[in-house]
């Protein structure tokens, strides 16, 4: 079964949601996985949702959609 594409251009519009977790508290993007585009990418934190996952990006980390359209995590910090 082959995966679905994403789409091959495009700039996604995050949701903006304030969320508090313990002592932390921000205002941070959600991304809808299936409009982020091929080459897409962004610094954390930010949160990448999916009918079956959902992605944290964390503070200190870069999200990039590989041309194959997988979600690469690399520290940047």
């Amino acid at each position: 079964l082959p995966l679905p594409r994403p789409p091959a251009t495009g700039q996604p519009t995050p949701q903006l949601a304030h969320v508090t977790v313990a002592d932390w508290q921000a205002t941070i993007p959600f991304y809808d996985r299936a409009t982020l585009p091929i080459g897409f990418s962004t610094t954390g934190p930010c949160v990448i949702e999916e009918p079956t996952a959902t992605t944290f990006v964390p503070d200190g980390w870069t999200v990039t959609v590989d041309e194959r359209g997988c979600l690469v995590l690399t520290r940047t910090t």
